[in-house]
């Protein structure tokens, strides 16, 4: 955050130790909230360093998260009370941000090779339109949105079709949309296969000693 352009960042963080449980079979609990911590640092790092980010949010339901949040010197924003899943959280954290300027992302917690120049492309993209998507490695999931014009839409952050579902949605809306593809957003580690990209990594290798096994 280096002088920004009006981008408010949300970032989800729903839990650090019991998270990423499709790794299980991979990685320990130990392991996999290291994995956690080390991916939302990389994303709320990216963050901060980009010109065009004002503010960012932590959206999380975890006092752990909150305390994380508060030592990485950022905003944490506590989810409301209810089951609402990950896309209804973000719904409303996007509600509460959001007015008829804002410029709004959420970009993923869980994207551990971002870095601020990825981000900052992505938001100028977004300037141009009142709903970027960012594809996940597989083109079917959504690693970032972002809205202008204090524009929201109804959220499937976490459906394995959720980059289609966020399209038909902005269509049903007659709000024109854009796809951005980001190699360095679109790692999401949810398998073997990503957990062997990311230990290709030299500074991901260094970052996590697990990743030797891969």
């Amino acid at each position: 955050m280096t002088g920004g352009t009006g981008w408010t960042v949300l970032v989800p963080l729903r839990d650090l130790g019991g998270g990423k449980t499709r790794l299980s079979p991979w990685l320990s609990s130990a392991e996999r909230r290291e994995l956690t911590a080390h991916a939302a640092a990389a994303v709320v790092s990216a963050c901060k360093q980009s010109d065009e980010v004002d503010r960012i949010v932590v959206v999380t339901g975890s006092a752990e998260a909150s305390d994380w949040a508060a030592d990485a010197g950022v905003i944490a924003w506590p989810e409301p009370p209810g089951r609402l899943g990950l896309a209804g959280a973000m719904e409303a954290a996007v509600a509460a941000h959001a007015n008829a300027q804002s410029r709004i992302a959420v970009v993923m917690g869980d994207l551990p090779l971002a870095n601020a120049a990825a981000i900052s492309r992505c938001l100028r993209r977004a300037d141009t339109r009142p709903v970027t998507l960012v594809p996940s490695r597989s083109g079917t999931g959504t690693n970032m949105l972002a809205f202008t014009g204090g524009v929201q839409l109804a959220l499937a952050l976490g459906a394995p079709d959720s980059l289609a579902q966020h399209r038909r949605a902005a269509r049903a809306a007659g709000l024109r949309f854009q796809t951005v593809p980001s190699a360095p957003l679109a790692l999401d580690v949810d398998d073997a296969d990503d957990l062997r990209l990311l230990a290709g990594v030299a500074a991901a290798r260094r970052s996590l000693a697990f990743l030797a096994r891969f």
